[in-house]
């Protein structure tokens, strides 16, 4: 099996090379620091495949360009420093993320961004990649490697007194720290990122600063602030007629409204971002916003019996591989309003397990499974759970989520905050 990454040799390239050069195998071997017997086999063809690495120092040894060494036939496998240069103009003026973000493939952007990066990069165009690969990987819920990144591009908009480069690194390592339950940093960064806005390369940059602070809000329970920073963020993707996040933003919205008791709003939000969702053939977001919509249908009486549709969609989302565990929360919701508790703390425990950076859903995952017990009339464990939510809602310092009470039902906790 042909190895990753290896390519092909050139060998009368080499031989003719080595005898220009009059250098020894075995001296070439000690350079390389390999066995004699590897350089042998390769100049005998008996090994055809190199690593691309290995060919590098190969090529330095020999004077010559990597081109040179490699065979004709896997030439096309290497990139020229121009032409890596190139794609990453491209990559960066073309705003690679925005036109990949709706398939979802966040494995096949990081891997983009990477191949055309070289040594010869200059430094700020890899402080603005860091911020991509911060933004992958936090997407594919590898918090701790986009928190990485994140201080890499911070770095370099230090070193360079880049506050572009500064402050989207300072925007992704607060997006980072709102997804791992470090709330009160989270939002002190988002402001501080907000009080320097202008430093942000475009107006698509702002509205993702007020959507993501705008959650931070909403999980402190601050839904005033919530759902005014929200609509911001619609305002300014709106003029820019970014549909693919249009349809976050109105997810976020609807989000806001179905907590706060405003189900017919929140239904109607939803709607919109679906339609966003297929303006910009976001796939996996049609079905996520689905489900989101679900809860509010649900808590207002409007889904009264079980329906294929939704049952169809749930059985893809719960087979599949989505990082969007708020999800199992509003299906094991569903199936508790339909009195299938079992399925219901299923869901519950599943989304527990796999949603363990994540200590805010898993303490509303918590609070649902306390309702789940309250349907069954098992109040010890209606306050057990109760108290595993409470338990990191404390820890996150989001007090006003706190029950000391027995649960109350999702969407009239923060009832009172109504509005338009």
């Amino acid at each position: 099996m042909q190895a990753k990454g290896n390519i092909a040799i050139n060998t009368h390239f080499l031989n003719k090379r080595i005898i220009e050069l009059a250098l020894k195998r075995s001296w070439i071997a000690k350079k390389l620091g390999v066995d004699p017997k590897t350089v042998t086999r390769w100049t005998t063809g008996k090994v055809k495949r190199v690593s691309i690495e290995r060919v590098e120092s190969l090529a330095k040894i020999l004077e010559c360009r990597v081109e040179d060494i490699v065979d004709k036939e896997d030439i096309y496998v290497l990139g020229t420093d121009h032409e890596k240069d190139h794609a990453i103009e491209s990559i960066i003026s073309k705003d690679l993320l925005l036109l990949l973000s709706p398939t979802g493939n966040w494995e096949l952007i990081e891997n983009i961004i990477k191949s055309a990066i070289s040594p010869n990069t200059n430094k700020k165009d890899i402080g603005k990649l860091y911020n991509w690969l911060s933004i992958t990987k936090w997407r594919l819920g590898d918090y701790e490697t986009g928190l990485i990144f994140a201080n890499k591009a911070l770095e370099v908009g230090q070193e360079l007194e880049d506050k572009g480069v500064y402050f989207k690194g300072l925007f992704n390592k607060a997006t980072i720290f709102s997804m791992i339950g470090k709330n009160a940093l989270a939002l002190q960064l988002f402001q501080e990122c907000l009080s320097m806005k202008e430093y942000f390369c475009t107006s698509s940059d702002v509205a993702s600063l007020y959507t993501n602070l705008s959650m931070v809000y909403r999980d402190f329970g601050n839904f005033t602030e919530g759902l005014k920073h929200q609509k911001k963020a619609i305002e300014l993707f709106s003029k820019d007629n970014k549909y693919y996040n249009l349809s976050i933003a109105y997810q976020c919205l609807g989000f806001i409204y179905t907590e706060i008791g405003a189900f017919p709003k929140a239904i109607e939000i939803y709607d919109q971002a679906i339609r966003c969702a297929e303006r910009s053939s976001y796939e996996k977001g049609i079905m996520i916003i689905s489900l989101y919509k679900l809860d509010p249908l649900v808590l207002s009486n409007k889904l009264t019996t079980i329906n294929p549709e939704v049952e169809g969609t749930i059985d893809v989302f719960l087979k599949g591989d989505y990082a969007d565990p708020f999800c199992y929360e509003f299906i094991a919701r569903y199936y508790r309003f339909f009195s299938n508790t079992q399925r219901a703390l299923e869901v519950i425990h599943t989304g527990i397990s796999k949603s363990n950076n994540s200590p805010m859903v898993q303490a509303s995952l918590w609070h649902e499974a306390a309702r789940i017990a309250l349907v069954e009339k098992d109040f010890e464990k209606e306050r057990l759970y109760r108290e595993n939510g409470n338990e990191l809602y404390s820890k996150l310092q989001l007090y006003n989520r706190v029950h000391k009470d027995e649960i109350k039902e999702y969407g009239e906790v923060f009832s009172h905050h109504k509005t338009d």
